[in-house]
């Protein structure tokens, strides 16, 4: 965003003073303008995110709950969701007050790599649960559901996937100096004057490079993990409407109900 162009009939190197009756309906500092529900709405998800997580974790882990393949999988995906909860909520909490950008370059860049393998790792466990429900229930012999050891192998596999994949974003996030305009106004006078502020963006080095990485993220993280998990679910539907209860040996009318 280029937060000087909406200012650029402006003479911006020196400071304009506006006398007169003039009104204003409207609040002139462009940077800080504090989004009243977006606050609001991520103070108690942050809360509640943060709490739950935990006490599951704990819960799991002190009860021994992590014997079973599931409960592995829950865990990891509360280890993932706490990543964005504890990091990239707060920095997303803070850019509903401002854009300016107060943090440094190395959050910056940590914040967005965080934000993507944090994801990315809640979808690709969203996408083996899925996997391991269908086959929990398949009728298949050959076609097991996978050990506490494949499973904790399976989910370091999926971790370092997650963590390569985002490489790209340490090395193009970056603070970006601009100088902009800061508007300040008294009951009878306008005042304009510049200032240097800094930004946390996305320095790409084409149009192309963005678009790549974009497609090659959506593939990965979303088109491939969604198929699997869509033909996953569908499976474990079909098998569970093709057997039929082992209550329902006559049939009659209540047999075909329970069917239905």
């Amino acid at each position: 965003m280029n937060a000087t162009a909406a200012f650029s009939e402006l003479d911006l190197n020196s400071n304009v003073t506006l006398s007169g009756t003039l009104q204003f309906d409207v609040e002139l500092d462009i940077l800080f303008q504090p989004e009243i529900v977006l606050i609001s709405l991520y103070t108690p998800v942050i809360l509640l995110s943060l709490l739950a997580n935990i006490l599951l974790i704990v819960v799991a882990v002190k009860c021994n709950y992590t014997k079973s393949v599931t409960n592995i999988f829950l865990v990891n995906l509360s280890a993932a969701d706490l990543l964005v909860t504890g990091i990239c909520m707060p920095i997303q909490l803070s850019k509903a007050f401002t854009l300016v950008w107060f943090y440094g370059e190395s959050v910056c860049k940590i914040v967005n790599y965080i934000q993507g393998v944090a994801v990315a790792a809640s979808v690709f466990t969203l996408t083996a649960m899925s996997v391991d429900r269908w086959l929990s229930i398949s009728p298949e012999p050959r076609l097991r559901p996978p050990s506490r050891k494949q499973a904790l192998l399976l989910l370091a596999v999926l971790w370092l996937i997650a963590l390569s994949v985002f490489i790209p974003l340490l090395m193009i996030a970056s603070v970006r100096r601009e100088t902009v305009p800061i508007i300040s106004k008294t009951s009878l006078n306008l005042s304009v004057e510049t200032k240097d502020v800094h930004f946390c963006t996305e320095e790409w080095p084409s149009p192309v490079a963005r678009k790549q990485f974009g497609i090659f993220g959506f593939t990965l993280v979303y088109a491939v993990p969604g198929s699997i998990t869509i033909l996953s679910y569908a499976c474990m539907g079909r098998t569970l409407c093709s057997v039929r209860p082992p209550f329902d040996i006559d049939e009659g009318n209540a047999s075909m109900q329970q069917v239905r």
